[in-house]
C-alpha cells in the first residue's frame, strides 16, 4: 500500500508545478493524506466535500486533514469524520511547524 501526503511548501516550486506533481503521485497512491490548507492551494476548492471527490477521483481512499477539527476519511463508497483530539503540545520541532530561529535547536 502506498499513501501520498501533500505537505506543500510553496516556498519550493510554483503551485501549479506541485499541483501536477502531486496529483499524479497521488494517482499512483491507495491513500491521499492532504491538509484542508494544501488542498485548496492545490485544487482551488474550498468546500471540503468537493475536495473528498477531486482526490477520490485520483486515488480510492482520502483523509482530508482539519487540523483541530480532525478529519474527514473518505471511500468511493462512504466517508466518515475524524474528531479532533486536544493536546498541549511540548515541542512542534518536526511537526511542520515554522522552522527554529537561527541558533535555536527546538529543546
Amino acid at each position: 500500500k502506498v499513501s501520498f501526503d501533500t505537505n506543500l511548501r510553496l516556498r519550493l516550486w510554483p503551485a501549479a508545478r506541485a499541483a501536477a506533481t502531486m496529483h499524479a503521485a497521488i494517482g499512483m497512491s491507495d491513500l491521499a493524506l492532504p491538509s484542508f490548507e494544501d488542498a485548496t492551494a492545490l485544487t482551488g476548492l474550498t468546500d471540503p466535500d468537493a475536495i473528498l471527490r477531486f482526490y477520490l477521483g485520483l486515488a480510492p481512499m482520502v483523509v482530508l486533514k482539519l487540523g483541530a477539527e480532525g478529519a474527514i476519511a473518505a471511500t468511493r463508497e462512504r466517508s466518515w469524520r475524524i474528531p479532533g483530539i486536544a493536546v498541549q503540545a511540548k515541542d512542534a520541532t518536526g511537526a511542520g511547524a515554522t522552522p527554529c530561529p537561527p541558533g535555536d535547536i527546538g529543546v
